[in-house]
This record gives structure tokens, C-alpha cells and sequence, in this order.
């Protein structure tokens, strides 16, 4: 099994459409109500690429990238907080509210799931459970789980029965476990017991299948990293151990983890199989309580030539059916006889498979058929291109 987290792979996939190096590391600063902006490279302070203020939004809580390039925030409190905000993430400039038919009361994590769609957990008094947007409108679609109490649910992740998993922080009335919803929200018991956690935060899958959760812990250096059985639930290791307060991760094109200490207000970075300490790699800028962290390019480039649009002799559909398994149909138009190819690529890049290389095609439309028997389940990027020109949709694979 191996479903990774969406709203993660976003800016991955944005390197290869767009061809750009992540040049930049996003942190949601809780404390200073603003999401500061680093160099990948060093782990220098830039600025405050969304600057606090305080009549519209504070506590800042979840930082992602969408298809689009643009950078969606979540802040818990303030005016602007019952919904999701896009930015410019060079100028910070506000793009507006995402989100709408519905007021957010206290949002907290969101991801994008296989769907295509945004999940946005909630703290608030009134409202608790997962809330649900179109992907690309931002229209309200409902709700995905059903709680009929507060557990202060926190991040998600999809399992190989696409089955919604999410973490719950845990309040009076339970929780502190790893909770499974179906997709018309029904609870389906604990993956992952409470015995294990003091108030786990972030989860996401690795390649094998295991299942990693982030337990911001009770202070005095009890935040850790916590390694599962994907399937059974069951602990195998302690990856990462020691923080104060353990919240938000990020895995770079290297495969090291990075991981937020809410408490002491660093970002750390480990060997993402050993658990091994690298260093302490953002230490300034005035970071205070991070609690996500993101890689992302500076802007989305255009995928035809430079200096051109999107191109408009060729078009690329989305894959059917999807999610699938383990076949799907990618079909594509041309306007005139063309030089074609489509290659599949994984969430770090890595050309996996090419389903059609190199083929003089006549005008018109056109299909092939790719099948994934051989990969694990997850999030991946097709690529058309056509006579130097590319487009590029993703597609979800669940075996």
C-alpha cells in the first residue's frame, strides 16, 4: 500500500511539469501570524512571503500548493479565517478567498485528496468535522466525516480503500488515535489505537506501505515521529524523538525529512529511513510555533515553448477511470500529424513508465492504455508531449 499525501506531492509534480528547481521552503509561523519564505538550498530567511495582520487573520495553520502554483493558507482565527486564502507565493500578494458556501469555524489542516478535491479540518464550537471543496472552484461540497462530538481532528491521508484517514489530536470527548471514514463519512473504528499518542498531529504513507505519524507530544521533549504497520496498525518504530512539540513535515527531492518543532521553533531535518539527525535547518527569521511546512517553485511555468501559452494544436484528457486499477485510458486529440509520447512519472519525479514513445500520429484523437500492475498504489503525474510542447494531468493508482 502506498497512498501519499496530495496536497504534499502538489508542488513535487509542479517540478516536473514545469521544469523548475524548489527554490523555496514555506513555513506556517503560528506565532508570528504569517507564512515566512527561506532559500531550499540553505535554510536562509527571506521574508515574510505572507505578512501578518492581525484585523483579518491570525494563527496561522496549514501552508499548500495547488495545480495552479498559488499558495492556500488556513489561519484559525480572525474575519478572513471561515475561508481558504490564495496568494501570489513571490509577491504574497492576497488572491482572494477559495473557499466559499461555506464559513470554516476554526480551520486547522488541509490536504488535497485523490479526488481532486480540498479537505479542511475544523477546531471550532460548532463545527468539527472535515469539510470538503471542489478542487477547482472551491465550491462546498459536504462534509467527510461525521463526529457527533469535538476530537479536534487534524491532517489526512487516503489508504488503498480509499478510505479517508485522519489524525485526532484528541479532546474530552476521546480521540488521540488515527480515525477511518468511508467515503459517505461513516466511521469505521481506530487504525492506529490512542495508546500510542499524547496528541498525534500530521500522518502520511511511505513506499512500503508504512504508515507515519507525527505526535506533537506534551512538551519536555516527548514530540516524535512514529513509524506503523499501514495495515494492521500496529507500532514498528520511533523514527524520530526528542522535540518539544512535533508539528508539520515536509520530505525534499533528497528524501530527508524535515519536521517543525512547534516548541523550540526550529525546522530539524533527519535521514527519512534512519531517523538520523542532519541538522538544524532553519533556525531565524523569527519563527515562532511552525506547524507546516512546504517545498515550492517560485511560479508555474508554461509547459509549451518558452514565450508561448498552453499549447492549442494538442489536448490531453483526464485518464479513465480514475482512480484506477491497475488499467486506465489517457487519451489525447491532435490537430494535425504529430510526433507523440506520454511518460508517467512518480511524486519524486522519476520517469516510471511510457506508455507510448515517440510515435508519428495523424490528426485526430487518439487512446492508450497503461497498466500499472508493477507500481504501488498513489498519486501519479502523466506527461503528453508533442513535437517539444507538454501537458500534464495526474491520475491516482490504488491496487
Amino acid at each position: 500500500m502506498h497512498v501519499l499525501r496530495v496536497g504534499a506531492l502538489i508542488a513535487l509534480f509542479a517540478v516536473s511539469t514545469t521544469v523548475l528547481a524548489q527554490d523555496y521552503v514555506y513555513v506556517s509561523s503560528r506565532g508570528t501570524h504569517s507564512v515566512k519564505r527561506y532559500e531550499a538550498a540553505t535554510g536562509a530567511y527571506i521574508d515574510d512571503i505572507v505578512a501578518a495582520d492581525f484585523t483579518k487573520r491570525t494563527l496561522t495553520q496549514e501552508v499548500l500548493f495547488g495545480e495552479d502554483g498559488k499558495l492556500y493558507v488556513s489561519f484559525r482565527r480572525g474575519p478572513e479565517s471561515v475561508a481558504i486564502h490564495r496568494y501570489d507565493p513571490m509577491t504574497g500578494e492576497d488572491l482572494g478567498a477559495f473557499t466559499n458556501g461555506y464559513d470554516l469555524d476554526e480551520p486547522t489542516k488541509m490536504s488535497w485528496g485523490p479526488d481532486g478535491n480540498l479537505y479542511v479540518s475544523q477546531w471550532g464550537t460548532n463545527k468539527w468535522n472535515v469539510a470538503v471543496f471542489d478542487g477547482q472552484t472551491g465550491s462546498f461540497l459536504g462534509e467527510a466525516t461525521s463526529e457527533q462530538s469535538r476530537l479536534n481532528l487534524m491532517d489526512h491521508a487516503w489508504d488503498s480503500d480509499n478510505n479517508l484517514l485522519v489524525v485526532s489530536f484528541g479532546s474530552n470527548a476521546g480521540g488521540k488515535d488515527v480515525r477511518r471514514y468511508d467515503s459517505e463519512g461513516t466511521y469505521l473504528g481506530s487504525l492506529v489505537a490512542a495508546f500510542y499518542f499524547l496528541g498525534p498531529v500530521n500522518l502520511w504513507f511511505e513506499e512500503d506501505g508504512d504508515l507515519m505519524v507525527i505526535d506533537w507530544g506534551a512538551g519536555n521533549g516527548t514530540g516524535k515521529v512514529l513509524r506503523f504497520n499501514g495495515q494492521t496498525g500496529l507500532i514498528k518504530s520511533t523514527l524520530v524523538s526528542g522535540l518539544v512539540h512535533a508539528e508539520g513535515f515536509a520530505v525534499d527531492e533528497d528524501g530527508r525529512l524535515y519536521v517543525g518543532d512547534w516548541g523550540a521553533n526550529f525546522v530539524y531535518r533527519y535521514d527519512s529511513e534512519s531517523g538520523a539527525f542532519v541538522d538544524r535547518f532553519i533556525n531565524t527569521g523569527g519563527l515562532i510555533a511552525p506547524n507546516s511546512i512546504v517545498f515550492g517553485p517560485p511560479e508555474v511555468a508554461s509547459v509549451g515553448f518558452e514565450g508561448h501559452e498552453t499549447p492549442d494544436n494538442f489536448t490531453l484528457d483526464q485518464n479513465y477511470p480514475n482512480p484506477f486499477n491497475p488499467t486506465t485510458i489517457i487519451s489525447f486529440s491532435l490537430k494535425e500529424a504529430s510526433t507523440a509520447s506520454i511518460s508517467v512519472f512518480d511524486s519524486l519525479g522519476r520517469e516510471v513508465a511510457r506508455p507510448l514513445d515517440e510515435k508519428v500520429l495523424p490528426a485526430g484523437s487518439h487512446e492508450t492504455s497503461f497498466e500499472a500492475a508493477n507500481l504501488a498504489s498513489g498519486t501519479y503525474l502523466y506527461q503528453l508531449k508533442v513535437e517539444g510542447q507538454i501537458l500534464s494531468r495526474t491520475m491516482t493508482l490504488v491496487q
